[in-house]
């Protein structure tokens, strides 16, 4: 290839490469504090990547996947905590799959710019951002890589044991390899069509023979592995029941056109959704009408046509596609066949055609800088909570449990931390310099400052943190909303929210709050006595009539099951002194109600918070 020739090439790269720029920035998310595990003393570890070969540690809802890990170790040791070594990985991977895409539509096509669009087409779509920003989800970019790379391979026949060798790393990286018998087939099929149609049906029947054993040999691989095929995910025995499950089939006909027109509703206001789905629509009539099915674009074409097929098919049972475009990473795959049509298509026109059809594909490819703009932002939420907790966290004693409350799960499509494990995987190696030593748990959707039910389930010391935007400057911090408190045997209650404040700032409990204490034996009675400002309030009650007991052992106690009177005088006096803020109580162990000293038992003190709405 000349100097020239390569110009269109290296040019529609390039291109690619800006548009991701800012990818660099990025920040790990949600999943990619799994790499964590493939750590030892906080280092990287070969010997924890291989073990993803034959993970029979994994239960049967996991996957086979050891090449992604493979590369994660790679750039652990290189790395190390760096994101920024972790994203340009990420899109190296991407334009080297836009490269074998277009290399493939070039084998297609004598079409000279065929192959360079198909690369520019499918590294600029719009629904390939989760797969390119999101770190861990580099398994489907380097499926597209082995992807392309097993049919480029197959057209050399001296190299036709490499290209199944390629498929198995395709396999090993993502599932969606396994149309790959059936591509390749066609892909022969339509490489020799200058012979007899029998012969050319027979000859691709038998280059496709190998890539089948190769698929029974990855079955195989999994059968060992997890003790049977699995073709389910999660709680669900098969795909379908996966599909009819969840109800997919309800999101199927919108997640479908979100793949013509992958754009993120939740950044674009509804005007420009609504213009970008009409100009699809346009598009595709147009196309469609005038589709320039000359002999030298229409095999490219045809393929392309097929292989979208081929691959929406494999992901159709998981395509529930918000209208953040979660899960748009399934789009990746049948975009290789996507792009390629596009290709064909514009190359076929002519020199005028040729010219509005590129036009189409720059206005199509558009809304890629804004299906960006929620991944930036989830990273610079993702390091700024990681900053805060390990700056607030660093003063607490190893084993300190700390909840954290207020934590971003989501950010308009993009994840942030997404549940509590990511975020105990995130205070750790190589992620943080230094572990904590603390448990966090997380309550990812109560509001800032309200343990709620997390608390009665908490043992031992513990200390409640907030995440929370700081004034003036809109970034996310980290601040104690409770010092750290004893719950023991009797965990502190849930946090009680005061409705309707008046100006004086007295305040009303909820009708029926509930306590939940534990009990080391059993008593008649329990005395709950509230603490506030030095003013104690004692609120008695009878086991088995105003305190019940749940399955699990834990009692309750609602206030509206106790005496009238101390329930009165208790609310009475919370809204005379105008409490706000925290409360402390424990509960004794009564034998006697007569006598004033009667208590045989009494638990460590709890804390819980009183807040305004």
């Amino acid at each position: 290839m000349t100097r020239w020739r390569a110009f269109p090439w290296i040019a529609a790269l390039a291109v690619v490469a800006l548009a991701y720029l800012p990818t660099l920035g990025g920040d790990f998310l949600q999943d990619d504090y799994g790499l964590g595990l493939f750590t030892e003393e906080g280092r990287a570890s070969w010997k924890e990547g291989l073990r993803y070969f034959f993970p029979s540690h994994l239960t049967r809802d996991q996957f086979l996947r050891p090449v992604p890990v493979m590369v994660g170790v790679l750039d652990l040791k290189v790395w190390g905590g760096n994101p920024f070594g972790f994203h340009l990985t990420n899109l190296l991977i991407h334009l080297a799959g836009a490269l074998l895409v277009g290399q493939v539509a070039a084998r297609l096509t004598r079409k000279r710019g065929a192959g360079p669009l198909a690369t520019l087409m499918f590294g600029l779509y719009p629904g390939n951002v989760e797969a390119v920003a999101w770190i861990v989800h580099r398994m489907v970019g380097l499926t597209v890589v082995f992807y392309m790379l097993t049919l480029l391979l197959h057209t050399r026949p001296r190299w036709r044991w490499l290209a199944w060798t390629s498929m198995l790393l395709a396999l090993l990286c993502k599932e969606p390899a396994a149309n790959l018998p059936a591509v390749v087939f066609l892909f022969h099929f339509y490489l020799h069509r200058k012979q007899g149609s029998r012969t050319q049906f027979l000859g691709a029947l038998k280059a496709a023979a190998p890539y089948c054993l190769v698929l029974v040999v990855y079955l195989a691989w999994k059968y060992l592995v997890f003790g049977s095929i699995v073709t389910g995910y999660g709680a669900y025995s098969t795909y379908f029941d996966y599909f009819l499950g969840e109800k997919i089939y309800q999101d199927l006909p919108m997640s479908l056109f979100r793949f013509l027109s992958p754009i993120n509703a939740q950044v674009v206001p509804a005007w420009g959704v609504g213009l970008h789905a009409g100009f699809t629509v346009v598009c595709l009539v147009c196309l469609l009408w005038n589709i320039p099915f000359m002999d030298r674009t229409r095999f490219l074409i045809l393929f392309g046509v097929a292989l979208t097929l081929l691959s929406l098919l494999l992901v159709f049972p998981f395509l529930a596609v918000t209208d953040g475009l979660t899960n748009a990473r399934h789009y990746t795959p049948p975009a290789m066949g996507l792009s390629m049509v596009v290709a064909g298509v514009v190359v076929g026109f002519s020199r005028r055609g040729r010219i509005v059809a590129v036009v189409a594909v720059v206005l199509y490819c558009l809304p890629l800088w804004k299906n960006l703009e929620p991944y930036d932002e989830a990273g610079r939420m993702a390091r700024s909570v990681r900053a805060g907790l390990e700056k607030q966290v660093a003063a607490y004693p190893k084993g300190m449990q700390v909840l954290v409350t207020g934590v971003p799960a989501l950010w308009k499509g993009a994840p942030v931390f997404g549940y509590s494990t990511a975020l105990q995987g995130a205070m750790e190696p190589p992620f943080v310099y230094r572990p904590s030593g603390v448990i966090l748990l997380a309550t990812l959707d109560d509001a800032s400052g309200d343990p709620d039910k997390v608390l009665l389930t908490m043992k031992g010391p513990f200390a409640v943190v907030a995440v929370e935007k700081e004034s003036g400057s809109g970034n996310l911090g980290v601040k104690e909303v409770s010092p750290p408190v004893m719950t023991w045997t009797y965990p502190a209650p849930e946090t009680l929210k005061l409705l309707d404040p008046v100006k004086d700032r007295a305040v009303r409990l909820p009708e029926d709050p509930r306590f939940v204490f534990r009990s080391p034996g059993t008593f008649p009675y329990y005395r709950l006595v509230f603490e506030v400002g030095g003013i104690r309030f004692p609120v008695t009650a009878a086991r088995g009539d105003q305190v019940k007991e749940e399955s699990d052992g834990t009692l309750v106690y609602c206030l509206s099951a106790g005496d009238v009177h101390e329930k009165q005088s208790f609310l009475d006096s919370l809204e005379r002194v105008g409490v706000v803020g925290p409360v402390t109580w424990w509960v004794e162990g009564v034998r006697d109600y007569g006598k004033a000293r009667s208590a045989e038992a009494r638990s460590p003190r709890g804390r819980f918070r009183i807040v305004v709405d």
